[in-house]
């Protein structure tokens, strides 16, 4: 049997010239060559699909996340939009109170005033009855001591007429 010779990766890259066994061993060799680079090409091939496969199923759950993300995205918007009308209602009824505040803030500076002016009337009226007071005592003393008087007069119209 005769050995076949090794044809290199040059040589595959040419035909023979002849054709013989060296065109049959050329053409087994690059046969077989391709069959081996295809082979090679389906194994990376199917890395790739396998890679493509898990990309596509990882973006698929990219694209879940995504759609979550904009419903809560949207959620959140429209809670924004709610708590802007509380805080515009809250602002709207903080300056009410402060009005209010306000209002009753000079209602008291009113009050407090007719308070202190009730005090000096009613310090007024204290020292007017104390004078009434005694006026009263001093009038008591007068009709108590006119009283005496008509006593002492009759005990001495009595000693008299006894005499």
């Amino acid at each position: 049997m005769k050995k076949k010779p090794k044809i290199k990766a040059k040589l595959l890259k040419r035909l023979p010239k002849k054709m013989g066994d060296d065109a049959y061993a050329y053409t087994a060799a690059l046969l077989e060559d391709v069959n081996s680079n295809f082979r090679v090409f389906a194994e990376n091939l199917t890395i790739v699909r396998d890679k493509v496969d898990a990309h596509h199923v990882e973006l698929g759950r990219m694209n879940e996340s995504f759609t979550e993300l904009k419903i809560g995205q949207n959620l959140l918007i429209e809670d924004v939009a709610v708590l802007k009308e509380d805080v515009a209602v809250l602002k709207e009824d903080v300056s009410s109170m402060k009005q209010d505040i306000s209002s009753l803030n000079e209602r008291q500076d009113v009050m407090q005033a007719d308070i202190k002016e009730i005090r000096l009337e009613l310090k007024s009226i204290k020292n007017e009855m104390a004078e009434l007071r005694n006026l009263l005592y001093q009038k008591a003393d007068i009709d108590r001591l006119q009283s005496l008087e008509k006593r002492v007069s009759r005990i001495e119209e009595t000693i008299q007429s006894r005499l």
